[in-house]
């Protein structure tokens, strides 16, 4: 009794300490301590603002601490993660800083995501030793280290649960069924059984929709070879059960999210170009990933990706995964040669079958890319199925390891084969050099919290800051986003104008500002009660005469950090002479106007840097989006100046609202302006830069510089009461 007890014990405890190890050595964990963010680039500082959102205000609240004077409505970045929010917000329990939390959590993905495997590993009657070995590397699967960024997507604990959904429908057995005996302990199998589907339904739509890309068409399948409606509806019962909850947590999300005005493209939109932007290689997946140790092997991942333009994620697999996947392969692939498909373990084969169909939606130009064309776009990274194929892969090696057993003496065998792949796999999936620098993190972190207290001093707690220059937020080619987050994230009690999501009137308002009229743009900012302008040092190259007219308006500096990036100046004088001179009255007029301006966003256009400054080639539907938040038609002149193509004339003309502009030909390398007049209702409208005789040849839109490009646009209200701004493709 006690060494079956033990047996039983023995695998999953074995499981959880390799998994630590293994990622202690990665991630050099000795070198971590509370406080200290895993990262302060790329999307880090925004888990970090989520998870403080979390923290400070719940997990379904707006975070004022960004968006000031409005707030961070997060429900625009809702994926189905709910699970991981809840967890998160009870580790909140042990400790209210964002950056441990965070930490804690990504460190505990590691065994939760083994263990499960684990689970897997056994259900399917892979021996101990080879389901510790297969749980421990898809645990260190290559770039879990480093996927600390997508936080809810590093937590991928529960795909276990969903290669069991898929297993089992392909088997044709419902997952809701159960051996159990007894009332009591069917009931517990039960709730048990339910819990995981709601696992896998609130985990991130991500792992939901790659479940199902992979289980409907496996069910599809076995209903044409032999149809069976009740097996059926059994099968897609447990598939509800897991996406009734995303779906609810989506609606409720966007329920939250349609509280702003849009202003432009839906923020976070997805286009099915992405989808095959960010989808994956079959190369990518059976090759070192480019963090692999040894450096030459890695650098000529990275050479192929680079020649081949891959812009996707991390999606290597692993050796062992490789040698999983090839096995299962070549046995399914020769059995179909040889008529004796029968004789191939069940297993084996709906692993196979899973498998193939996980590359066709994750390769370039396959059922994903189709998928986004046909259906939806929003699944835009479909590389992250590498994740499903290294778990068959890693299912079926540990199985094919199993059979060593069958032989005399094989337990032996078992044991020191899973042995040896451990340690080869951890070393072929891990890398300590890519283990994040945490003395420089807590250093950054550090320099921006100083600066964030000295400016709480002079300025006092509570205070909103208006930063400059204006970044939008998310997904802009603009790497000073997360700069300015982590700025903010490093204070205690200010609140900060960055962070609204781009497309939407709580950040938009920004954009017609008058940075080419400090004066005016300090009396707006002053009349919504901001109470100071913090700048950082790209301001000078952004907007050189409002980084040189600021200083001599505002006086000198009541706070700069220490690496002399950030300069604060106070707003208190310039709200003095806005209340003396306008008065309370003309102050609410002043704020209202600002932050109901009228904006330009070109459409249809590419982002092309130059040396002698970027231009944008006009692609298939140029248009200008128009955004008029004032509450009532405003006239404008509309203006875009655009420069010719390397060679052939075009001829050009705005048409829209009622208006059409004069046809301007537009000579090689030549610029001409083109403009109108229109009056822009009140919301969203339209203007269509046509190209006189039209196209219909596609293959001109690869070639950019035959292209026609816009090189700069302007809206002028014949009201000069009212703001006006442009909004222009990122690269």
């Amino acid at each position: 009794m006690g060494r079956g007890w033990w047996e039983r014990v023995a695998g999953p405890v074995a499981t959880v300490i390799l998994s630590l190890l293994g990622m202690a050595q990665a991630l050099k964990v000795w070198d971590w301590r509370p406080g200290t963010p895993l990262g302060l680039t790329g999307d880090a500082p925004w888990m970090a603002t989520l998870i403080r959102g979390y923290l400070d205000y719940g997990p379904y609240a707006d975070t004022p601490l960004f968006g000031a004077p409005f707030a961070l409505n997060t429900g625009w970045s809702s994926t189905g993660n709910d699970l991981h929010v809840w967890i998160l917000t009870a580790l909140g329990t042990f400790s209210h800083d964002p950056f441990t939390v965070m930490a804690v959590y990504f460190f505990l993905t590691f065994p939760l995501s083994a263990l499960t495997m684990y689970w897997l590993c056994r259900k399917y009657e892979v021996a101990r030793a080879p389901a510790v070995m297969a749980g421990v590397l898809f645990s260190l699967i290559p770039g879990h280290q480093e996927r600390f960024p997508h936080l809810f997507l590093a937590a991928y604990w529960a795909v276990p649960f969903a290669a069991w959904v898929i297993i089992e429908t392909a088997r044709g057995r419902s997952v809701l069924a159960t051996d159990a005996t007894g009332r009591s302990r069917r009931r517990l199998a039960h709730v048990a059984q339910v819990l995981m589907l709601i696992a896998i339904g609130l985990g991130d739509v991500y792992y939901v929709a790659f479940t199902l890309v992979i289980a409907v068409p496996i069910a599809v399948l076995r209903q044409i070879r032999r149809p069976d409606f009740r097996e059926l509806r059994l099968l897609s019962i447990p598939l509800l059960v897991m996406v009734v909850p995303t779906l609810v947590s989506l609606a409720v999300a966007r329920r939250r999210a349609d509280r702003d005005v849009l202003t432009g493209g839906m923020p976070f939109g997805r286009s099915f170009v992405d989808s095959d932007r960010w989808a994956g290689q079959i190369f990518d997946l059976v090759m070192p990933w480019p963090g692999y140790r040894v450096a030459a092997f890695g650098q000529r991942s990275q050479a192929y990706d680079a020649l081949t333009g891959t812009t996707g994620e991390v999606s290597a697999i692993g050796g062992v995964a490789v040698l999983g996947l090839i096995g299962m392969l070549v046995v399914v692939g020769s059995a179909l040669l040889r008529g004796r498909l029968a004789a191939v373990n069940p297993l084996i084969a709906v692993l196979a079958v899973a498998s193939l169909l996980a590359i066709a939606f994750f390769t370039r130009g396959g059922l994903g890319a189709l998928t986004a064309f046909l259906l939806t776009p929003q699944i835009r990274t479909w590389s992250r199925l590498f994740l499903f194929i290294g778990l068959f892969g890693l299912l079926a090696a540990g199985w094919f390891v199993s059979q060593l057993g069958r032989r005399a003496g094989g337990r032996q065998q078992v044991y020191a084969v899973s042995a040896v792949l451990v340690l080869l796999g951890v070393l072929d999936q891990t890398n300590p050099g890519r283990a994040p620098d945490y003395g420089a993190n807590r250093a950054q972190l550090a320099t921006l919290a100083a600066f964030d207290d000295h400016v709480q001093q002079a300025l006092g707690p509570g205070c909103t800051i208006f930063v400059l220059p204006v970044v939008g937020f998310p997904e802009v080619n603009d790497a000073l986003w997360s700069d300015l987050m982590s700025l903010g994230l490093a204070s205690d009690d200010l609140h900060w104008s960055f962070g609204a999501i781009k497309g939407t009137a709580p950040a938009d308002w920004q954009l017609g500002l008058a940075t080419n009229d400090p004066p005016r743009l300090l009396n707006d900012i002053a009349a919504l009660n901001y109470c100071g302008v913090v700048v950082e040092s790209s301001l000078g190259q952004r907007s050189p005469l409002l980084a040189t007219e600021l200083p001599r308006l505002l006086g000198p500096a009541v706070a700069t950090s220490s690496d002399k990036r950030y300069v604060a100046y106070s707003l208190k004088e310039v709200r003095g002479r806005l209340e003396s001179g306008v008065g309370s009255a003309g102050i609410r007029a002043r704020s209202a106007a600002a932050l109901h301006p009228v904006l330009a966003t070109l459409k249809g256009a590419y982002a092309v840097d130059e040396v002698g400054g970027r231009r944008y080639p006009l692609g298939p539907g140029p248009s200008i989006a128009l955004s008029n938040m004032t509450g009532a038609p405003v006239q404008l002149q509309v203006k875009i100046s655009v420069l010719g193509a390397a060679e052939g004339s075009a001829e050009l003309h705005l048409d829209g609202l009622g208006c059409k502009s004069p046809s301007v030909v537009v000579p090689p390398r030549t610029r001409r302006d083109i403009s109108m007049s229109v009056s822009a209702p009140s919301g969203l409208s339209s203007l269509d830069i046509v190209s006189v005789g039209g196209t219909g040849d596609w293959a001109r839109f690869m070639n950019r510089s035959a292209l026609a490009s816009v090189q700069s646009m302007s809206i002028t209200p014949v009201d000069t009461a009212i703001n006006a701004g442009v909004d222009l493709p990122s690269p």
